[in-house]
């Protein structure tokens, strides 16, 4: 599922599917690596240097494998609190508060 993330086509459906999954996971027995988890965040983080459709999945995708003990992909997330576009701002918000930090 995680190289739908980079077929503009599924992204939005993959990065929601992601996100939920990792919801609904269970942190003693993580299904996902760390480097899975990396490569989700970097596809999300270049998503969001460009607003588009896809947008609100990839901050609440971000929002759920964010590094811990680090806050580059919490700046990030605020940065898209300002945005005009209430679903991209809702998302932050949501990413914000539901994130692992």
């Amino acid at each position: 599922m995680i190289h739908l993330l980079g077929d503009p086509r599924m992204a939005r459906l993959a990065a929601d599917a992601l996100a939920a999954a990792l919801d609904a996971g269970d942190d003693d027995a993580p299904w996902i690596t760390p480097q899975q988890s990396a490569m989700m965040r970097n596809v999300a983080r270049h998503h969001l240097g460009g607003m588009n459709d896809e947008t609100p999945s990839m901050i609440r995708l971000l929002g759920r494998s964010a590094a811990p003990g680090t806050n580059d992909d919490r700046h990030l997330i605020s940065r898209c609190l300002d945005s005009d576009v209430d679903l991209v701002k809702d998302a932050a918000a949501r990413a914000w508060a539901e994130s692992n930090q």
